[in-house]
């Protein structure tokens, strides 16, 4: 990337930059020794002084010059390095953040395609429902016109036998409410004419009671003129009134029995 491009340039202009150091000292060194050659050269020591405080000054300059260009080189290396760590740190996360993403995306494209095939599926199936419910409407339609005039048929049969039954019903209904009250006066009645005969039967029998206890009495005289004496007469008298008493009984009975 452009950082690591940039730090290379850095790292090598710093160590062509601490080289040249190395050899103004190199060369400083060399001109400070020189010096030391006095011994072999007395003759041109006083003219020589100057350069060799020249050389000093400038061995010292290089000196000097070298240890800023390495501090500059090694302080240079160390931000390169704390960026690049950075950067390389930014990397790594933004990498990790990209392989979710595109996990996430593998995922979500893979759902899309599923959710495509299913639409792609649902119109089918749509498509298929809509042309059997036009062909359903089409069977529909016809059946209803052939079916039409036999219903309409139907219906009126159907109708006409059900007014029918409601009239049925209702006068059921009706007669059922009026039975209860029929049956009471026909039971009313029914006493009545049974009491009527019961009051006729015992009408009757008091009237044979009657007639026998004239009977009786007539009886009594014929055997009371002819000197029949008094036993004939009670036993007359004995049976008319157990007679009376049958009849009596009978009648009683008799309306006891129709009640």
């Amino acid at each position: 990337d452009s950082h690591t491009q940039d730090a290379a340039r850095r790292a090598r202009t710093h160590e062509v930059e601490v080289r040249r150091a190395e050899e103004r000292v190199a060369t400083s060194t060399a001109l400070r020794d020189l010096g030391s050659r006095r011994s072999l050269q007395d003759q041109d020591s006083a003219a020589l002084a100057d350069a060799e405080k020249k050389a000093q000054s400038t061995y010292e300059s290089a000196v000097e010059a070298l240890s800023a260009a390495k501090e500059r080189r090694n302080a240079a290396r160390k931000t390169d390095a704390e960026t690049s760590a950075k950067f390389y740190g930014g990397l790594e996360k933004a990498t990790s953040d990209f392989n979710s993403r595109q996990h996430v995306a593998s995922t979500v494209s893979g759902r899309v395609d599923a959710s495509k095939k299913i639409h792609k599926d649902t119109m089918k199936a749509h498509n298929c429902a809509v042309a059997a419910l036009k062909t359903v409407q089409t069977e529909h339609e016809s059946q209803r016109a052939r079916l039409e005039g036999v219903l309409k048929k139907e219906v009126d049969t159907t109708a006409e036998a059900l007014k029918l039954a409601e009239e049925a019903l209702e006068a059921a209904q009706r007669e059922q409410s009026e039975t209860p009250q029929r049956h009471a006066e026909d039971a009313e009645a029914l006493v009545l004419q049974r009491q009527e005969e019961s009051e006729a039967t015992l009408v009757a029998a008091v009237g044979e009671a009657r007639i026998s206890a004239a009977e009786a009495h007539d009886d009594a005289q014929e055997i009371e003129e002819s000197n029949g004496g008094p036993q004939e007469l009670d036993l007359l008298l004995t049976s008319a009134i157990g007679h009376f008493d049958d009849r009596q009984r009978l009648g009683q009975e008799t309306a006891q029995a129709h009640q």
